[in-house]
């Protein structure tokens, strides 16, 4: 009786007894999980015993200490309709990064949209799984960004950073939040992987990294790291990474098409041109030159 007056009652004595235990039927646990006080739910956070139903509606309560406490609690799974809106929500508070990223029962390809926030190992692992995924189901190849286009990106990066992003990601298919997340990003990995998914030379990604003029451009060990990125993504795979971190749709699945020998010599639109070789040491004279300006500073 005392156990049911309480439940009727609610306050923080139940609140207490909930999370340290009290026994609860699925239904019960679903229902405190929608209660509106605050209390209660925050109680059942930190239970072993959640319901996928019961973690879903605390995470659509959208209240951020409930949405750490979930995210701390390693007992449960998150299931995926929580898991992306935490995401989405990592997307615009970067404090979720890394409580999701220390999560053990995530995939590598799960917590690809926090590859900014990962650190060297994780990051490695992540390219590994998109690779995986891209050779098991490869995307449609966009064609490389013409000439007459990285042109105008150059121009705008010196004199327009934001519509140079802008434009970035509409090329991308992606929308505000791709090119406000490549503004955001000051260590412009991000606007690399951009680059080399639009199929941009190392060079003239490197040459557009620099011409931003901001403090990632007249770091020679930012530079270094950001052609080092570069050089170790394909742009299938960059482009599935820059959907994940910018949200988007993710790229879609198995070209179709006629089959076509490969000793074909017509040539067709979705046939991929040959990869386009970079003038060997441009872009360590880039480098040098950025090195000569901080030194004479």
């Amino acid at each position: 009786r005392a156990i049911a007056a309480l439940r009727a009652r609610g306050g923080a004595v139940l609140a207490a007894l909930i999370q340290h235990g009290l026994p609860l039927g699925e239904a019960e646990i679903e229902g405190l999980a929608g209660s509106p006080d605050g209390r209660l739910p925050a109680a059942l956070a930190e239970r072993a015993d959640l319901t996928a139903t019961a973690v879903l509606i605390l995470v659509e309560r959208g209240e951020r200490a409930l949405d750490f406490a979930l995210m701390a609690n390693t007992a449960i799974a998150l299931p995926r309709p929580a898991l992306d809106l935490l995401l989405s929500r990592a997307r615009l508070d970067a404090g979720y990064a890394q409580p999701l990223l220390a999560r053990r029962d995530l995939s590598s390809a799960e917590t690809a949209p926090l590859f900014l926030f990962a650190g060297p190992e994780r990051r490695q692992a992540i390219l590994d799984s998109l690779a995986a995924l891209e050779a098991l189901s490869p995307s449609e190849r966009r064609p490389a960004v013409s000439g007459e286009t990285l042109a105008g990106w150059l121009a705008m990066a010196a004199d327009d950073r934001a519509s140079a992003f802008e434009a970035l990601s509409r090329h991308l298919g992606g929308g505000p939040a791709l090119a406000q997340a490549l503004e955001a990003d000051v260590s412009r990995d991000l606007a690399a992987l951009a680059l080399t998914a639009a199929g941009a030379s190392v060079e003239d990604a490197t040459r557009f990294l620099i011409r931003l003029g901001d403090e990632a451009a007249h770091s020679v060990d930012r530079i270094f790291a950001v052609v080092g990125l570069m050089r170790s993504v394909r742009p299938t795979v960059a482009q599935r990474l820059v959907a994940q971190i910018g949200g988007m749709a993710s790229p879609g699945a198995a070209r179709r098409g006629q089959h076509q020998p490969a000793m074909d010599p017509s040539g067709t639109p979705a046939r991929p041109a040959p990869a386009r070789i970079e003038p060997a040491g441009s872009t360590s004279e880039i480098l040098r030159k950025i090195g000569a300006k901080r030194d004479g500073a």
